[in-house]
């Protein structure tokens, strides 16, 4: 975690291996009104810790061991508290969030239900520390959930909408928690969800696809509100890559799209999705409203990383090309292979008011933070040794010698960038910015992955 442009201190935790095909990675930060900040990162098992406090991974360790960390910090750098999510198999743990009395809330599903053959249970059974078992079998299994805790780390509840079914049935396979939001204290969670009834029997999908997109709310005591059917999807083929957004400001809800091979299909209320990469809308009613696609069918053409809105409902995307202009988004392609750009468009996103990127291929944005007046965009920096990006300079790792992380601010008016900033460890590492939010103090911090020493 590191702050500002000058960083006043770096936390590390993890293990002594990879976990999985996944890296150790902060990649969900929130902070509440005290200054306190929460952490996500995927982690390993192998002398698992957080800055020097030692947990246990709870995964089997035969199969690339890999769990999910939350760990809490205080403004100085202290270490707070941490709770690890884990279990057989692996977890999807969206996001951490707060609300304005500084609880602490995550939401995500976990993949652990079906017990060994000769064995009455799970070896290794899904939990959440040592404060709560999800008592899955192959026969009542609920994978998906969301959990509140106070400031402290304190379990308040934990919200287990889907009623257990058989994992034969194909119903825990075709159930995703997809994103996980809170915003003027209701929560908003974007799941995939298969034919049946959900919340204590509140609502039922109906809908004879195998999965259906909705957005359930809910008020901060864990009670129903209501779900909200985000139109439909047809699929075949590998599942695209989807991500949801709540705009503040209007209620409409976007998602990022980007099929998962050149072979699948996909279709939004019917319309196909034809090239690899879309942004979609609908309305508060979950009313498909229009999508906008880039231009080629060619997988990895285009990334849509992040989102962000302003108050005249003009969207703010970070994201990345391939480059040599072989796809392009709203007219934006680049000479150079594979690069970030930061792109600022009218609400229906037909035309780009601005797109800023870098004089350099190798430069990656991933997360925005939008502060009103200035775009803070975190993410990887390498291929130099001079990186220029409007009239600001940095000097970052050159070729082969790998990467370090980005900070880049922009003037939300004209796409302008103010300052290029990086932290960096030993090279040649991979390393990058993978979260960013800002504290009551005006503050940046920002989360990630090093591939090297600090």
């Amino acid at each position: 975690i590191g702050f500002s442009q000058s960083f006043q201190w770096i936390k590390r935790g993890g293990s002594n291996e990879n976990p999985g095909n996944e890296s150790e990675t902060v990649y969900s930060i929130a902070t509440d009104s005290e200054k306190n900040y929460y952490v996500i990162s995927k982690v390993g098992m192998s002398d698992l810790d957080v800055d020097g406090n030692l947990k246990n991974n709870f995964d089997n360790p035969g199969f690339g061991p890999q769990d999910t960390m939350l760990a809490s910090f205080a403004c100085n750098g202290t270490y707070r508290w941490s709770k690890v999510f884990g279990g057989g198999g692996g977890e999807v743990i969206n996001s951490v969030v707060v609300d304005s009395q500084d609880n602490i809330y995550v939401g995500g599903s976990m993949s652990s239900c079906d017990p060994y053959p000769g064995t009455p249970s799970e070896p290794y059974p899904s939990r959440i520390d040592s404060d709560y078992f999800f008592s899955n079998t192959n026969s009542a299994c609920t994978k998906i959930f969301f959990i509140k805790f106070t400031k402290n780390g304190v379990l308040q509840y934990v919200k287990r909408p889907q009623p257990p079914v058989s994992i034969f049935s194909g119903a825990t396979s075709n159930t995703s928690s997809v994103s996980f939001q809170i915003q003027n204290d209701v929560i908003y969670w974007y799941l995939w969800l298969p034919p049946g009834t959900y919340a204590d029997g509140a609502f039922t999908n109906t809908n004879t696809d195998p999965y259906t997109p909705y957005v359930l709310q809910y008020n901060l005591d864990g009670t129903f509100i209501s779900a909200t059917q985000l139109g439909t999807f047809q699929n075949s083929g590998s599942r695209p890559y989807i991500k949801y957004y709540r705009n503040p400001n209007n209620g409409f809800h976007y998602a990022t799209i980007r099929k998962g091979d050149s072979s699948s299909t996909f279709a939004i209320n019917g319309q196909p999705v034809v090239n690899s990469v879309a942004l979609v809308c609908y309305d508060n009613n979950g009313t498909f409203l229009w999508k906008t696609e880039n231009t080629s069918t060619a997988i990895g053409g285009v990334s849509l990383n992040d989102l962000s809105f302003d108050g005249q409902n003009n969207i703010f995307i970070a994201g990345s090309v391939t480059g040599l202009n072989m796809s392009s988004f709203l007219g934006l392609s680049h000479p150079l292979y594979g690069t970030g750009f930061l792109m600022k468009t009218n609400p229906t996103a037909t035309n780009a008011i601005w797109t800023s990127t870098p004089s350099l291929g190798g430069v990656g944005c991933n997360k925005i933070y939008n502060n009103g007046s200035e775009i803070t965009v975190t993410g990887t920096a390498g291929g130099g040794p001079n990186l220029t990006w409007s009239l600001q300079t940095l000097t970052i790792p050159g070729a082969n010698q790998g990467s370090d992380v980005l900070l880049a601010r922009f003037n939300s008016a004209t796409g302008a960038c103010i300052s290029l900033n990086k932290i960096t460890s030993s090279t040649p590492s991979s390393d990058f910015g993978a979260a960013i939010t800002k504290d009551a103090s005006g503050d940046y911090i920002v989360g990630g992955g090093f591939g090297g020493a600090l």
